[in-house]
């Protein structure tokens, strides 16, 4: 059985230095709105409409993915707004695969410094102030989303993850 795992969280959380790093460890793919949205709009970021559209094609996208490699770690969204990771779940399912989402649970403040160096005219517009916009937006976090700590160091985060996945059965994926 295929397994997607789901980050969520907000900017600066860390989620893509996890997804990078389970996929390091792992022959899982990387599948990210951010990227996608790079690759089609490069430098040219007007909004909410981008990334609307990055977000459908991740999910046109992941089914070929999942042909492909034997797990998908998806990243580049907070998952902030209700729908948006139950339509990632939703696909996942449709597929036959199992998904579980990694919510990095991070304060705001520590979140916004670690961007506080992010450059506000680069591709992402990640900012202290996205991080602040994003935190309101965000709904209540569903009881079978894991919750990560993620003010601990990303080797500390990695080993619990890697962890918490070891120890998760098959009937403990969610399916949607």
């Amino acid at each position: 059985m295929k397994n997607v795992i789901i980050l969520a969280g907000l900017p600066g959380a860390g989620k893509s230095s996890l997804a990078t790093r389970l996929a390091d460890r792992s022959s899982y793919l990387i599948l990210s709105r951010d990227t996608i949205k790079r690759a089609l709009f490069g430098k040219w970021d007007v909004g909410q409409v981008q990334n609307d559209y990055a977000f459908s094609t991740l999910l046109e996208v992941l089914p070929i993915a999942l042909t492909l490699a034997p797990g998908i770690v998806v990243d580049g969204l907070p998952f902030s707004r209700l729908g948006q990771a139950e339509l990632v779940e939703e696909v996942v399912k449709e597929c036959g695969a199992l998904s579980k989402v990694i919510f990095l649970d991070c304060d705001v403040r520590t979140a916004a410094a670690r961007l506080s160096h992010a450059d506000p005219r680069g591709p992402d517009n990640r900012t202290p102030a996205l991080v602040s916009r994003v935190a309101k937006e965000f709904r209540e976090i569903p009881e079978h989303w894991i919750r990560v700590d993620s003010n601990k160091s990303p080797l500390e985060i990695e080993g619990f993850v890697l962890g918490i996945l070891q120890q998760v059965t098959e009937e403990q994926w969610t399916y949607f």
